[in-house]
């Protein structure tokens, strides 16, 4: 998933409940607001250096779309 001046790409995908699930986020921007990426249902909250893959597990608890938020949301 990158993370650039448009914003996350994509910006929400859909998942299966029970399944461990990775992403991989790679912010190609400087900006401030996308410093972070945060998906508040699943409680992550990770800092995202420019141009450094940065992995995200977690296994959801239901099926249905999450949605990444930038820290400044």
């Amino acid at each position: 998933i990158t993370a650039s001046d448009e914003g996350y790409s994509p910006s929400a995908i859909e998942v299966k409940a029970g399944q461990p699930l990775t992403l991989v986020f790679t912010r190609t921007t400087t900006s401030e607001c996308l410093e972070k990426v945060l998906i508040p249902t699943q409680k992550v909250d990770k800092e995202l250096p420019v141009n450094q893959p940065v992995e995200v597990s977690f296994t959801p608890d239901k099926p249905g779309t999450f949605e990444f938020t930038c820290g400044m949301e």
